[in-house]
């Protein structure tokens, strides 16, 4: 994300990868522009790929290099609103978590056994953990893929279909919220004077503003209202909303500002929160 007259550039994605947390760096002005030429180019030949009239909905899907918007019209019957900034922000209902684990279910007992191992391997933790080195090698490309081994390309396709046929099934709309480091010193306020903000490689976050806070006050918020990605999070019961988010997705900055948060137990806190607004709903 740029301002033209700036020397060095904020891109929120470029950091060291660290499962729940965006981690931001500043780039040269040059190098920030040569990534921005690429990504135009990677859309452009997806764009391609969507046009031809000689591959089917499955081989678009597979040949394209970031991943399409599968998500079913809106219902507006389950249509979320989006917060007001002064509002508080609560846990959402145990209806919700209900009906998103629901599907949450559904749609995972059709994983292929390599898909449920890649997501395992993903989101499971641990020192097998392929997080950080899938997310950085995409962070580093621009999210193109076609740049790693075929070993890790494989496995993004297949952690990308797993995503995709989640949403394929989805009439929601969601509110995401996720950690965002940012460079010391650097000042939040001149973030709306940045042109877009790109989210190269898959994003961790959750439904609850609340289940990302405590002890982490320090750093700021991504607040993404969408209808992309998969729930990850359980039924009614805990504090477990967790969403993953698709790679390749880019958003424009529309506020920067405080907001207070209230968990079950009745404690609560005050979060910097930077709403984006997402600019490639449409594959």
């Amino acid at each position: 994300m740029a301002k033209k007259s700036r020397k060095s550039m904020l891109e929120m994605d470029r950091g060291a990868g660290q499962p729940g947390i965006s981690v931001a760096a500043t780039t040269p002005i040059g190098e920030f522009h040569a990534r921005e030429t690429n990504r135009q180019g990677l859309m452009e030949l997806d764009q391609l790929t969507e046009a031809s009239t000689r591959l089917n909905r499955a081989q678009k899907d597979s040949a394209r290099i970031l991943p399409r918007a599968a998500n079913q019209s809106l219902n507006p019957a389950t249509q979320s609103r989006v917060p007001e900034f002064d509002e508080v922000r609560t846990p959402i209902s145990g209806r919700q978590m209900k009906e998103r684990s629901k599907l949450k279910r559904q749609r995972q007992a059709k994983w292929t056994t390599a898909q449920r191992r890649e997501m395992i391997a993903l989101v499971g933790g641990g020192e097998d953990s392929s997080w950080s080195r899938l997310g950085d090698q995409l962070a580093a490309h621009t999210g193109d893929p076609d740049a790693l081994s075929n070993r890790d390309r494989l496995s993004v396709g297949r952690v990308d279909r797993a995503i995709r046929q989640h949403e394929e099934s989805n009439d929601r709309q969601h509110h995401i919220y996720a950690n965002a480091k940012l460079p010391p010193n650097f000042d939040v306020t001149k973030l709306k004077q940045y042109e877009a903000v790109h989210l190269d490689r898959w994003t961790a976050g959750a439904h609850n503003l609340h289940e990302i806070s405590g002890g982490d006050d320090d750093m700021h918020v991504l607040e993404i209202t969408t209808r992309r990605g998969m729930y990850l999070g359980q039924s009614d019961g805990g504090d477990d909303t967790a969403h993953l988010l698709p790679r390749g997705m880019s958003f424009t900055v529309t506020e920067v500002y405080q907001a207070r948060w209230k968990d079950k137990q009745g404690n609560s806190g005050v979060r910097q929160v930077i709403r984006l607004q997402e600019t490639n709903e449409e594959g």
